[in-house]
């Protein structure tokens, strides 16, 4: 059975976390402090569970045992795991700096709200040595290393594996990433934690990890006129690409027999239908498109971050 799957969100609590997913998307939250909503997520202890249509209450695991090629595909049906985890991050105060090892997590960020000011750290400032950043790491002196770029909604981050970044306070974020959650923290502005004890940094991790000449730069998107709205490619990697559709009516295309689909809406909101199956989706909302669905439409006026593995 085939059709736009929705998952029950997954709420992380953090010390730097909100209430903005309360606010801009009427989410219903477990705790005050929401720094992390995991949408789709196929993880041993962070296991997506369908919310919707007669799957409703199912394990994802349990969709792509049962059936891998038809949910995920036939060039990604034999993989281990999963390979996309799709977030919203709500930064109320400032991330660590960290960094990812390489080959393990690289992500792509889409900037749904940034107050005034807002800004992310991605990469170092160039001609930054690794015994400059090593002798700064732990204190303030780090910070005169870190490449800030000021952002606004709509705005598009890539950040490869091995490279040093932060997200800045003010702003809401859809992530997606490699299936991971190995982080290496570099710097955490002297904070505590909720006990009162200083988090842990990976200072010797994080130095056999860090690309020192890593670039960063906001995406720059290729913009197509479809019938009834237009899309934008931001990024193409081997790990993930992402696309931005603006429907204006309706956008009618197809699965992919080789891999699943996901859609996040950004603004506005839409109906997906696909074989009498009609999901409604609205602003924060992430949808499963399994690889066998066949043609389904997408109604209304919105939005939406369309990510897969290419």
């Amino acid at each position: 059975m085939y059709y736009p799957i929705m998952f029950k969100p997954i709420y992380k609590h953090r010390i730097w976390g909100g209430e903005s997913l309360k606010e801009l998307f009427g989410r219903e939250l477990p705790f005050k402090k929401v720094g992390e909503s995991w949408d789709i997520s196929c993880r041993p202890d962070e296991m997506g569970i369908v919310k919707n249509g007669e799957l409703r209450g199912t394990a994802f695991e349990q969709l792509t045992a049962a059936d891998p090629e038809g949910y995920l595909g036939k060039a990604l049906c034999a993989e281990k795991e999963f390979p996309l985890l799709i977030k919203l991050i709500d930064a109320n105060d400032d991330l660590s700096v960290q960094v990812h090892p390489p080959g393990v997590k690289s992500e792509v960020w889409y900037i749904i709200k940034a107050q005034d000011g807002a800004r992310l750290n991605a990469g170092l400032v160039p001609g930054t040595t690794k015994e400059d950043f090593a002798a700064a790491m732990g204190s303030r002196e780090i910070e005169k290393y870190l490449n800030f770029i000021p952002v606004k909604p709509g705005d598009v981050m890539d950040i490869p594996a091995g490279t040093v970044h932060a997200i800045g306070a003010g702003l809401v974020i859809a992530e997606i990433q490699q299936n991971s959650d190995t982080t290496y923290r570099v710097y955490d502005y002297g904070r505590v934690d909720d006990s009162g004890k200083p988090r842990q940094l990976h200072i010797d991790e994080a130095l056999a990890s860090i690309n020192f000449s890593a670039s960063c730069g906001l995406q720059q998107g290729q913009e197509t006129v479809v019938p009834g709205g237009k899309t934008v490619l931001y990024c193409m990697t081997k790990h993930y690409a992402l696309y931005e559709y603006f429907v204006e009516t309706y956008i009618r295309e197809n699965s992919d027999p080789d891999k699943f689909f996901v859609f996040t809406c950004v603004d506005g909101s839409c109906e997906i239908r696909a074989d009498g199956h009609n999901v409604v989706v609205a602003a924060g909302d992430s949808v499963f498109i399994p690889a066998a669905l066949g043609e389904y439409e997408i109604f209304g006026t919105c939005r939406l971050l369309k990510s897969f593995v290419p």
